[in-house]
């Protein structure tokens, strides 16, 4: 599983001796494959009963005017999701 997008042009590499023998599978995926409008209520409420902690997910936050800095964290592999605050 790769978790996030990689850029645009990126290749995969692949032993297919090794993939068939072992008989892994695989699949593309966009945001879980999931229905936005089902899977949205369902997080939120998880959130809410505090089930879901993503708080604890967050790395640094930059204001507007520093998302030059945001975008270079992020790039740079900083722990946890980047924000920008208005």
């Amino acid at each position: 599983m790769i978790v996030g997008l990689p850029p645009a042009g990126a290749r995969l590499d692949l032993d297919f001796a090794e993939f068939n023998r072992r008989e892994k599978w695989l699949t593309g995926t966009m945001y879980g494959s999931e229905d936005p409008a089902v899977a949205m209520p369902i997080l939120l409420d998880l959130v809410r009963s505090g089930r879901l902690d993503l708080v604890s997910m967050l790395g640094p936050t930059y204001p507007l005017e520093r998302v030059n800095d945001a975008i270079s964290a992020s790039v740079a592999g900083s722990a946890g999701r980047v924000l920008v605050a208005l």
